[in-house]
């Protein structure tokens, strides 16, 4: 195949193309032509980099918000903050300062008045509420309840260890730690 006098062979794939054009148009080869101090300056380059840091600024925001998400979700309650106040007059709700120790008894020999005199419907009632809130099932609530064994019992959780026992001694005695 002859070339015509204004046109000009691609030297890779061979595609023929005007004298006047610099880059072949099927597979972007530089054309040998007059023109050798040419050079690229691709329409899209600032486009593509603009997109580009875009797409990175966003997946950077997707990630970042991720991961707080996550920590927000994984992060264990301070029983001090959430209780602290609900329960502070309460004889059966023990908080330690740190808000990662909260201790419910149902001692039925303890000195402690009760405001109905039934602390173990009392600490019952404040122990399901706060399985609940901490995210742990009704079965969890009904194990540490139904059990009549004074051995300490232990479950765990991603972020909680509950141990407990039910003492002829001391009622129903419930720990609930921060991991």
């Amino acid at each position: 195949m002859e070339l015509k006098e204004n046109e000009v062979a691609c030297p890779k794939c061979g595609a023929v193309h005007h004298k006047d054009e610099h880059f072949c148009k099927t597979c972007g080869e530089k054309l040998d032509n007059d023109n050798e101090n040419y050079e690229l300056k691709p329409r899209f380059a600032r486009k593509q980099l603009i997109s580009t840091v875009i797409g990175f600024v966003l997946l950077l925001g997707i990630i970042i918000g991720s991961v707080s998400i996550a920590n927000s979700l994984m992060k264990p309650v301070n029983f001090k903050d959430k209780y602290g106040e609900a329960y502070a007059n309460v004889p059966y709700v023990e908080i330690n300062n740190e808000g990662t120790l909260i201790r419910l008894i149902s001692d039925p020999n303890s000195d402690y008045p009760s405001m109905n005199g039934n602390y173990d419907v009392e600490t019952k009632a404040v122990l399901k509420q706060v399985l609940k809130e901490l995210g742990f099932k009704d079965s969890t609530y009904e194990e540490i309840t139904t059990s009549s064994s004074d051995e300490l019992t232990t479950i765990f959780s991603d972020k909680y260890v509950i141990y407990w026992r039910n003492s002829d001694i001391h009622g129903l005695e419930v720990l609930i730690l921060v991991r």
